[in-house]
């Protein structure tokens, strides 16, 4: 029998899940982004540093992803690969203290960055596997909408926190205290993931069917879609920089900007269950695709308090469609390709992403933030209009084969 005060396996899941997620906020999320460019370096220099850390975690799915079933400890090898983050968090807590050239800064971050990236492209793999090893997947659903719940609480919980410890205290001073506070964060999350205990899935997982992906039609008819959606997806996440580059928002209001996407992302899933009772599937990825293109530029057009709300409006139509494409994917696709697809689809979208933050701030000085925010709603709204010819097509070739 289980000792009563002994932590179970869920406990520690969402544990695991729950130090994630705080622990990505502050180190490549719009608190990061907030914290490099608060140290001096310019814009293009932290997009393109970001962009470099996902190219790396894309390399990294995709050498690692078929290899991955023949790993027999999946928590003792997440619990190795994430002793890459150290050398990442510690830089980041030196830079709190210390001041150096942005040069040397530039070359310590794309080293640590590189190291750290490798540790999310296993981790992102690994994850999916997870649940199967330590958990009865007959909890999995309510796990998941759980640790949803508690993840952005919790997130939006360090925001606030961090928020107002910047108010009182400066910047740099409340980094020095939150950047600790994250290294012992990971230390727990470490624990969380050494200590649970794994045991074999109730039954055997089927040895999935593998395809040529760029013979499978589903895929290739929406590869330029899921590659244009990323770019887009890429220029959203890369708000901070934007705000800043325009002069629209600083450190404290840069928080603001890391609450609401918490708050949204807590709200979201409600709201995402609530609309797809009144769209079709591939109306609603056709009308967050016309609500993102229309307004995306209007990012760049006015004082904080219009940045702050354009991207609250434009934030909810990313997340809707965020949670739309999975969904919508899992009712086309077959299921004993899903895991490659999906594989497939997470590569192109990981490099539209990396695109749009080495041409982020190019696109600016050439051609202007306002056009080049146009042109990248536009990448959406064409991506939008793929999705939605490709699977109106998938439909009517279903129906006519009943």
């Amino acid at each position: 029998m289980q000792h009563p005060h002994k932590i179970s396996n869920l406990q520690k899941y969402y544990a695991y899940t729950i130090l994630w997620s705080i622990l990505t906020l502050v180190t490549s999320g719009s608190a990061a982004q907030t914290f490099l460019l608060e140290y001096g370096l310019p814009e293009d220099r932290v997009t393109s540093f970001f962009s470099v850390m996902q190219l790396i975690q894309l390399a990294t799915i995709f050498f690692f992803s078929r290899s991955s079933d023949s790993v027999k400890s999946i928590t003792g090898s997440l619990t190795r690969s994430h002793l890459m983050d150290l050398p990442y968090l510690l830089l980041l807590t030196v830079l709190c203290f210390a001041g150096f050239g942005q040069g040397t800064v530039y070359g310590l971050l794309l080293v640590a960055g590189c190291i750290f990236s490798v540790s999310v492209g296993l981790n992102n793999v690994l994850s999916y596997k997870l649940p199967y090893q330590i958990i009865d997947m007959h909890d999995y659903a309510r796990f998941l909408s759980v640790s949803g719940a508690l993840g952005g609480i919790c997130a939006v919980i360090f925001s606030v926190l961090s928020h107002y410890t910047q108010l009182s205290l400066g910047y740099f001073p409340a980094m020095r205290l939150i950047y600790p506070i994250a290294l012992i964060l990971w230390a727990l999350f470490m624990f969380s993931t050494a200590t649970m205990k794994e045991h074999p899935p109730a039954a055997p997982i089927q040895k999935k069917d593998r395809i040529n992906l760029l013979a499978y039609k589903p895929f290739t008819t929406l590869i330029l879609p899921n590659v244009a959606r990323g770019f887009c997806q890429g220029m959203v996440n890369m708000s901070v920089a934007i705000g800043y580059y325009t002069g629209q928002i600083d450190a404290h209001s840069a928080n603001y900007v890391i609450i609401i996407t918490h708050v949204l992302t807590i709200v979201g899933s409600y709201f995402f269950s609530v609309i797809t009772k009144h769209f079709s599937d591939r109306r609603l990825l056709l009308a967050c695709s016309i609500g993102i293109a229309a307004t995306l530029p209007f990012l760049a057009m006015g004082g904080t308090t219009g940045f702050l709300l354009v991207y609250a409006v434009l934030y909810f139509f990313v997340l809707i469609l965020n949670n739309a494409v999975p969904f919508t994917l899992t009712r086309v696709i077959d299921y004993k390709v899903m895991g490659q697809y999906s594989a497939g689809r997470m590569l192109l979208n990981t490099l539209g992403n990396s695109l749009a933050g080495f041409l982020c701030v190019p696109m600016f000085r050439v051609m202007g933030v306002i056009p080049a925010l146009a042109l990248s709603g536009g990448l959406q709204l064409l991506s939008g209009i793929g999705y939605y010819i490709v699977l109106t097509r998938m439909k009517k070739a279903k129906e006519a084969s009943v």
